[in-house]
This record gives structure tokens, C-alpha cells and sequence, in this order.
């Protein structure tokens, strides 16, 4: 049986599956399956990271393709932190922005990849976002100044150049964040992560990847974030102090992700013990210097607690026993 023998709902549900490439493909062979391929059910998500496309073509597929359906859309630009020639080639204009902006007015969730953010204006972000992440954009200076997003809940900035102490000025402005993810940004310091703590006091996951922070930082958190239920401190440069801090100064605290962190060592499970919140704690310890009474302890009094160790020289599954679990990769 061919594909045209199925009716269009079964025809529609495969569709559903393919890529976005693969669907404006097969939107061409024939009439039936550009109607079915324009149905708006295939076109809430939206992911086109994986094909670069002029400012040209790009005007044609959201013009042909987007409408109030959409809800999510990830998209990828040329820029390459390496200089490639063609790394401020546009994908995106203005114009078409505030188009995306007037002929979707519901979409919640926006993923700009390898953008050479210059040549756009965060001014023209659709105001409707409730997540938006930038990821390996180059990153003008003052680049948030001028956004409106109202509706905000989940920002990410990851790996984006030139973002510093001085851009989180503008980051903190946007007061209905719940989620902030910092992620490889080596010009963040003390300083940068102390204005966000206080003035995004609301922040309910707060996310430091890969950041130029020590303890300093962590005290900054622990004053002013009393109502984090997740907090990740992976990568950077703290020690047992600021983890103890921690336990202690966030009685909501749920989750802590305080992996590949050099300083710490095994002390930190027992310090655990002065938290009565904590679901979940991902760290990364040799488990051949992990004392085994201290996780005895903790599956004793905190018999759901989770306990994840992503240490792994071989890439394999690491069991510490009892009841708490440590697992080689939770990502």
C-alpha cells in the first residue's frame, strides 16, 4: 500500500513525524499532499537549525508557511566565533521579525542558534514569548535594551560572545523570569550574578554554567534567592564553604546540580544532611573517596532523596548502594 492510499488522517499523522525539510519536500509532489502538508497542526513546532537559509528564502518559507498556529520555532544563522567569511551573512531582518511577530501572535517559545544578532533588534521580538533561548550568537553590545517581553517565564544565554557583568543590567529588567540559565560565558563574574539576585529576588531556577564565579557568588544567592527551588552551579570555581551555604540558606531548595567542580570533595554528602527540602543532588565525586556511611545516611533520613554522581572516567554506570542512586550521565 502507497502513502496516497491512506486517508488523510492517517496520511496527516505520518507527516507529523517527518522534518520540516522533508515535509516542504513532499508539499511538492502533488496536490493532495500540499494540502495536507499546509495543515496547521504540522506547524506549532518548528525546527530549521539543522538547514541555514538566506534572508531571501527565508522571507518565502515564513510568508508560505507560518500563521497563528505556531507555538515553537528554532532557527540557526551563519555566525562561527571562528570568523568564517560568511558568519554575518543575515537570515533574519527586522522586517521579518515583527512579520513573525504580527502573523503569530501565539508563539511562546524561541530558539535563535549562531545568529549575528547585529543585524536584528531585540525590539522586535514577538512579545508573546514565554521561553527564548540564544546560543552561540554573537552578542551586540546593549543587545536587550530595547526588548518588551511581558510574558517572559525562561531565558537561557549560552556560549554567546561579549555577554558580561554589564549586559545582566538589562537581563534583570525582565521581572517576570522564573528560569534564567547562564551557560559558558566567561566574562560573568561576582558582580554580574550579584545584580541578578538582587533584582530578579523571584528567580525559581537559577543556572551558572561555566562562569568566572567562586563563593562570592553562591553568598550573593543565598542572601537574596530564599525562594529558589533549583539552582545549578556546575563548572566553576567553588568550594565546600559555599556548598554548606547553600544546604543551609535554601530552605525550599529541591534540586542541586553542583557537578565538575574541582574543589569539592566527598564532605559535601554530609553536609547534605542539613537540608530537609532537597529531592535531588547531582554531583561528581571519584567513588573511591566517597565514604559509604555518609550515603548510608542520607537514604536513611531521606529515603526519596536522589543522589546522581556524574563521575565517569570510562563513561560507565556507577552504583554507591543503599537506596540513593548515582548514575555516570543524568544529562
Amino acid at each position: 500500500m502507497e502513502l496516497l492510499d491512506l486517508p488523510d488522517s492517517l496520511v496527516l499523522e505520518i507527516l507529523s513525524y517527518l522534518p520540516i525539510k522533508d515535509l516542504c519536500v513532499l508539499s511538492r509532489t502533488c496536490q493532495r499532499c500540499n494540502k495536507i502538508a499546509r495543515d496547521k497542526s504540522l506547524w506549532r513546532d518548528i525546527d530549521i537549525t539543522d538547514k541555514r537559509i538566506s534572508l531571501k528564502k527565508a522571507w518565502k518559507f515564513y510568508r508560505s508557511r507560518l500563521s497563528d498556529c505556531l507555538q515553537k520555532i528554532r532557527m540557526a544563522g551563519f555566525y562561527t566565533q571562528s570568523g568564517a567569511i560568511n558568519q554575518k551573512k543575515p537570515v533574519m531582518s527586522d522586517a521579518l521579525l515583527e512579520d513573525i511577530r504580527t502573523n503569530c501572535p501565539n508563539l511562546e517559545d524561541m530558539m535563535l542558534q549562531t545568529f549575528y544578532l547585529s543585524n536584528i533588534s531585540s525590539s522586535k521580538l514577538p512579545s508573546s514569548l514565554q521561553y527564548f533561548t540564544v546560543e552561540s550568537c554573537q552578542w551586540p553590545m546593549g543587545w536587550l535594551k530595547g526588548s518588551y517581553l511581558p510574558n517572559l517565564k525562561c531565558l537561557q544565554i549560552k556560549s554567546c560572545s561579549r555577554v558580561d557583568d554589564q549586559e545582566l543590567k538589562d537581563v534583570v529588567k525582565l521581572t517576570t523570569l522564573k528560569t534564567l540559565h547562564l551557560g559558558n560565558l566567561y566574562r560573568i563574574k561576582n558582580n554580574g550574578v550579584k545584580v541578578i539576585t538582587e533584582n530578579l529576588t523571584q528567580l525559581e531556577q537559577f543556572e551558572l554554567e561555566s562562569l568566572n564565579i567562586d563563593d562570592l557568588a553562591v553568598h550573593h544567592i543565598c542572601r537574596n534567592m530564599q525562594n529558589l527551588d533549583a539552582l545549578l552551579l556546575s563548572k566553576c570555581n567553588i568550594t565546600n564553604a559555599a556548598v554548606d551555604n547553600v544546604f543551609v540558606s535554601l530552605p525550599k531548595l529541591k534540586h542541586l546540580d553542583i557537578s565538575s567542580n574541582k574543589k569539592l570533595d566527598q564532605q559535601i554528602l554530609t553536609m547534605s544532611l542539613k537540608s530537609k527540602s532537597l529531592v535531588t543532588l547531582k554531583f561528581s565525586l571519584d567513588p573511591n573517596t566517597i565514604n559509604s556511611d555518609a550515603l548510608d545516611k542520607i537514604s536513611i533520613q531521606f529515603p526519596r532523596r536522589e543522589c546522581l554522581n556524574v563521575y565517569k572516567p570510562e563513561g560507565d554506570v556507577i552504583s554507591c548502594g543503599g537506596d540513593t542512586t548515582c548514575i555516570g550521565d543524568a544529562r
